[in-house]
C-alpha cells in the first residue's frame, strides 16, 4: 500500500540532502536511511518523525497518506437558525486526536486566570487536567500540538500497516447506503482522496 522508502527518497531529494546529511540532521545512521530508501527495511514511526523534522515536512508525505476529505456539517439541526458549514479534513483529524485524548482522560483548558498584561506567554499556556492522578499541569500549546501530531501520525501509520494486508471488500450497495445516509462522503468526493 505504501512505500516509505520512496517517500523518504522522494522527500530528501526534494529538501535537497544527502543521505549523510539527512542522518546528520536527523540522528537516523546514513546506512539505516539507505535501507529504508532500498526497501530493505521498514522504518519505524520514530524514525519517520526524526526524518520528517530534519526534512522539515508533514509526516503525512512520508507516510504517503492522503488529505481526509472535507466534510459538509449541519449545525443547529432541526431549530430555526439551522445552516450548514464545511469542516476541513486537518480540523476534523485535529479535533479527532483531542477528543481522543479526552477520552484518555486529558482534559485540557485554557487558563482564565491568566491576564494577557501581565504574562506576554499567556497565549500559548494551557491547563492539562490528568483524570488518573487528579492533578493539573500547565504546558505549552506547542507541546499539546506535538502530542496531537504523534497521535494522528502513530493511528495513520498502524492503519497503514493493517491496510497492507486486508483484503479489499466489495459491498458496494452497502457504501451507496451509507453514502444516502452521509455516513461517508459523497462517491466523488471519495474519489478525489484516491
Amino acid at each position: 500500500m505504501n512505500d516509505y522508502g520512496k517517500n523518504i527518497k522522494n522527500a530528501r531529494k526534494k529538501a535537497g540532502l544527502t543521505q549523510k546529511e539527512l542522518a546528520e540532521a536527523s540522528g537516523v545512521a546514513k546506512v539505516t536511511i539507505q535501507q529504508y530508501e532500498t526497501g530493505k527495511r521498514q522504518p519505524r514511526l520514530e524514525q519517520l518523525s526524526m526524518l520528517a523534522e530534519a526534512m522539515k515536512v508533514h509526516m503525512d508525505e512520508l507516510l504517503g497518506t492522503k488529505p481526509l476529505p472535507s466534510r459538509e456539517v449541519v449545525i443547529n439541526e432541526g431549530v430555526s437558525s439551522e445552516y450548514t458549514k464545511m469542516e476541513d479534513g486537518a480540523e476534523i483529524e485535529s479535533m479527532a486526536a483531542f477528543f481522543f485524548l479526552d477520552e484518555l482522560g486529558y482534559k485540557m483548558f485554557n487558563d482564565p486566570r491568566i491576564d494577557d498584561m501581565v504574562c506576554e506567554d499567556a497565549t500559548n499556556q494551557r491547563i492539562l487536567y490528568d483524570c488518573r492522578d487528579d492533578k493539573a499541569y500547565f504546558v505549552t500549546w506547542e507541546e499539546l500540538e506535538k502530542v496531537r501530531e504523534n497521535v494522528i501520525s502513530y493511528a495513520k501509520f498502524q492503519m497503514n500497516e493493517l491496510l497492507k494486508h486486508a483484503k479489499i471488500a466489495d459491498i458496494e450497495e452497502f457504501l451507496d447506503e451509507l453514502r444516502e445516509w452521509k455516513v461517508i462522503p459523497p462517491r466523488q468526493e471519495a474519489q478525489k482522496g484516491k
